[in-house]
C-alpha cells in the first residue's frame, strides 16, 4: 500500500510484513502530500501535493520518473489519479480546474475549469470513458474523458464535496460531503438513488470493487469508519472503531480488507471474514515529521527509526492498559493514554508523558477528558492541546494541568501548534483562529 504523509514524503508499505518498504521523497519537506495511488497494473505510483506538484514514480523502486515527472500546477493539488490503463492522469486543483495528462507525452495537458471552487478530487470511470470531480462549491459533475465536456447535471450537496468515486459498473457515483452525508447517485441522469446519513461531515467514500458496499469516514470524534449497503443505505455491519478519526478508507483489489487512515498518523488493515471485522493485532503510532514510529506487542511499547527499523528505545512497559500513543514531532516524547472503568458505566482518561531513549516517566499519570485522545504535543512534548467541541484546552503536559481553554462559536475542526509552542492555529467552521499559546 501507499500512504501520502504531512511531511511532503509518502511511503510504501509490505501488508504482509507490516515493514516499510521505500519512501517517496521529492516533494516539498514543509508541505503535506494530499494524495497518493499505484497505477492499476502496480508499475507506478502517483502522488499529489500542496507545493503545486504532482510526481510520478517507479514502484519498483521508489524513484521518481523525471522524463514525466513532475507535473506542475499554479496552485494546491488535492488529488491526481491514474486512468484505468495507466496512459493518462486527471489531477484536482485549488484554482477550480482540472488537468488531464498524457503519460510521456511532451503536449501541455487539457485543462478545462470544472467549478467555481477549489477541486477536491478528480478520476476515471472503470471504462475509462468518463471523469468525475468533486468541489467545495458543493457540486460533484461527470465529464467526457475524450472531450471534457460535461455531462448531465450537477450532483449536488448543501456544503463541500470532498471525493466522488464511480461503481465498479461505471453506472453510479457515490459523493462525500461536509453537509453530514453520503450519496449515490445515476451516473447517467443525474438522479438521487439513496442517501446515507452517518451524521457527521463525511471525508471520503468508496465501493467496493463488487459493487455491494459503500465504506465511509467522518470528520467526527466517535472515531468510526462505517460499511453500508450501496442498494439500500443500510449500514452493513459494525462500526469499525479507531484511536483518532479516520481520514481516508479504500477496499483492496479483492474486496476482503479495508485500509483505512487516522490523523494520529495510524493506519490500520481490516479483514472481513464471517462478517466479524478483525483490526491489526499490532497497532502502529507515528511521529508528526514520519520518521519514528511506535509499536505496541501486548503492553510492551517500543519506538523505531521508521528509515532503517531500529530500535530507538529499550522498551516501554507503562504498567497499566494502554489504550491510545501520541508521539511529539521527532518521536523523542511519547503521550500514553489509559482509561479505567468509572461506574456507573463510564470512562475516565488518563494520560503520561515519557521519555523515548530512556523509557522514562516525565510526568504523574494526569486525568483527562476523552479528547486527550485527538491531542497534539509540542515539540518537547511540555506542552499539550485538546478539542473537544468548541473549546480547545492548551496543558501543561509535564504537570499535567490545563494552562487554559479557548473557546470557539463552533466546533473546531483542528488544531495545530507552531514548532516552538508559541502559537497555535484552530479552525472552527470555516474560520480559523491565531492564538498566543503562552498567554492564551
Amino acid at each position: 500500500v501507499v500512504i501520502a504523509g504531512i511531511n511532503g514524503n509518502a511511503a510504501v508499505w509490505d501488508v504482509n510484513s507490516n515493514l516499510q518498504v521505500f519512501r517517496l521523497t521529492g516533494h516539498n519537506p514543509e508541505k503535506g502530500v494530499e494524495s497518493a495511488c499505484f497505477s492499476s497494473d502496480g508499475r507506478f505510483l502517483l502522488t499529489a501535493g500542496e507545493d503545486w506538484t504532482v510526481r510520478v514514480w517507479n514502484a519498483e523502486n521508489g524513484e521518481e520518473i523525471t522524463a514525466v515527472s513532475p507535473l506542475l500546477h499554479p496552485d494546491t493539488v488535492y488529488c491526481a489519479s491514474f486512468s484505468p490503463l495507466g496512459d493518462r492522469i486527471v489531477t484536482a486543483c485549488e484554482d477550480g480546474k482540472v488537468r488531464v495528462w498524457t503519460m510521456g507525452a511532451p503536449d501541455p495537458p487539457r485543462e478545462f475549469v470544472a467549478h467555481s471552487e477549489a477541486v477536491r478530487h478528480a478520476s476515471f470511470s472503470p471504462n475509462g470513458r468518463w471523469i468525475v470531480t468533486a468541489s467545495v462549491d458543493g457540486t460533484a459533475k461527470i465529464w467526457r474523458a475524450d472531450t471534457c465536456v460535461q455531462a448531465g447535471v450537477p450532483m449536488r450537496h448543501q456544503s463541500w464535496v470532498f471525493q466522488a468515486c464511480f461503481s465498479p459498473d461505471n453506472a453510479s457515483v457515490v459523493t462525500a460531503s461536509y453537509d453530514k452525508t453520503a450519496r449515490v447517485w445515476d451516473a447517467a441522469t443525474g438522479k438521487l438513488i439513496t442517501t446515507l446519513h452517518p451524521d457527521a461531515q463525511v471525508h471520503s467514500a468508496q465501493f467496493s470493487p463488487d459493487g455491494r458496499y459503500i465504506v465511509t469516514t467522518c470528520w467526527d470524534y466517535d472515531f468510526t469508519t462505517r460499511v453500508w449497503e450501496a442498494s439500500t443505505g443500510k449500514e452493513a455491519v459494525p462500526p469499525l472503531k479507531h484511536t483518532s478519526y479516520p481520514t481516508s478508507a479504500s477496499f483492496s483489489p479483492a474486496g476482503n480488507r479495508i485500509l483505512t487512515t487516522c490523523a494520529n498518523g495510524v493506519s490500520h488493515l481490516w479483514d472481513l471474514a464471517g462478517n466479524q471485522w478483525v483490526a491489526s493485532p499490532t497497532p502502529v503510532f507515528y511521529s508528526l515529521d514520519g520518521n519514528a514510529f511506535a509499536t505496541l506487542d501486548g503492553n510492551l511499547l517500543r519506538v523505531w527509526n521508521a528509515t532503517t527499523d531500529t530500535a530507538i528505545s529499550p522498551g516501554i512497559r507503562p504498567g497499566y492498559p494502554v489504550h491510545d500513543v501520541k508521539l511529539n514531532w521527532d518521536g523523542s516524547r511519547l503521550l500514553i493514554i489509559t482509561t479505567q472503568s468509572q461506574p456507573p458505566g463510564k470512562t475516565a482518561f488518563f494520560g503520561q508523558i515519557w521519555a523515548t531513549s530512556s523509557a522514562q516517566a516525565l510526568s504523574p499519570l494526569f486525568p483527562a477528558e476523552a479528547s486527550i485522545t485527538s491531542s497534539v504535543l509540542s515539540a518537547t512534548a511540555h506542552r499539550m492541546i485538546t478539542a473537544a467541541g468548541t473549546v480547545v484546552q492548551i496543558w501543561d503536559a509535564i504537570g499535567g494541568r490545563v494552562s487554559f481553554p479557548l473557546r470557539h462559536p463552533r466546533r473546531v475542526e483542528q488544531a495545530v501548534l507552531s514548532p516552538d509552542a508559541s502559537r497555535l492555529v484552530t479552525i472552527a467552521g470555516t474560520n480559523a483562529y491565531l492564538w498566543n499559546a503562552i498567554t492564551g
